[in-house]
């Protein structure tokens, strides 16, 4: 892991700053496949993703992050 977490929850630094600087590591590609970047930065780029689509995930739909499913009409299964 990067150890970035906390500095982009107190918004110090942005994902979108991140991702600019991985882009201007990368040459200026935003091809961020495993082909076309190293695997460091495939990977690093990918939790950054995945972190922020958790994030509006939880915005969105709060009781997936409370243990409940995330179609409540299944909540007695």
């Amino acid at each position: 892991t990067s150890r970035m977490s906390a500095y982009f929850s107190a918004g110090m630094f942005s994902v979108r700053e991140a991702l600019r600087k991985v882009v201007d590591y990368n040459r200026g590609s935003t091809d961020f496949t495993e082909s076309k970047a190293s695997g460091g930065v495939y990977s690093w780029v990918q939790e950054i993703v995945f972190r922020e689509l958790y994030r509006q995930h939880t915005v969105c739909v709060p009781h997936t992050s409370m243990n409940l499913p995330q179609n409540l009409k299944f909540n007695s299964v």
